[in-house]
């Protein structure tokens, strides 16, 4: 009967589940976020997700604060020509919490990818960096163009 009334959090579960599907099926990785709570990946989308609220992130706090007023105040003059100048939550953002993380992220992303051009002929595996660097090395005959 105890084990009937219990309540279970399973919303980690489904988060772990769900970053072991996006990343077997969008980066080829093998992480096993679900049994392993430790993972590099699944830590740092997590501390990354805490952050991500106004009561925490003080980038976010300021960005959202700042772009109100300036949203206001494009009523009271014509700011399409500073369309160019990035917005309060874009600079904070780099330095905030969120931005560190992010930068880990994208920095780990982007070894993979790296990583994935040199085994391209090689790599058996679909997924969607494959399929990105498949369609990449045909534009790249057909434009001649690389970036």
């Amino acid at each position: 009967l105890d084990a009937i009334n219990t309540n279970h959090n399973i919303f980690s579960e489904f988060q772990a589940l769900t970053l072991d599907v996006i990343g077997r099926c969008a980066f080829g990785t093998e992480a096993d976020s679900l049994n392993d709570k430790n993972d590099e990946f699944y830590v740092l989308v997590q501390h990354f997700f805490s952050e991500f609220s106004l009561d925490k992130s003080w980038a976010m706090l300021i960005g959202c604060k700042f772009n109100l007023l300036i949203l206001k105040s494009c009523f009271i003059i014509n700011l399409s020509k500073f369309s160019h100048v990035p917005t309060a939550w874009q600079v904070a953002r780099k330095i905030s919490t969120i931005g560190r993380i992010e930068k880990v992220i994208a920095n780990n992303l982007a070894k993979v990818v790296q990583a994935r051009r040199k085994m391209f002929e090689t790599y058996t595996k679909l997924d969607l960096i494959q399929l990105l660097l498949q369609q990449d090395q045909i534009r790249q005959q057909t434009d001649g163009v690389c970036y």
